[in-house]
């Protein structure tokens, strides 16, 4: 199954903090179910500059 989470942050986030945020939203929309396996692939990232 796949699964969306957009995360808008106002500073650049590190990896580790993007898949904190990825796991908590993910988890809490749907709890896993036993023996059910997830992974989680970053597959794109904006970038806005300030003007």
């Amino acid at each position: 199954m796949t699964r969306f989470v957009n995360i808008m942050s106002d500073r650049p986030l590190t990896i580790e903090e993007v898949e904190g945020e990825v796991w908590e939203r993910s988890f809490t929309q749907s709890p896993p179910t036993e023996a059910e396996e997830r992974k989680f692939v970053v597959e794109t990232v904006f970038h806005r500059a300030l003007e």
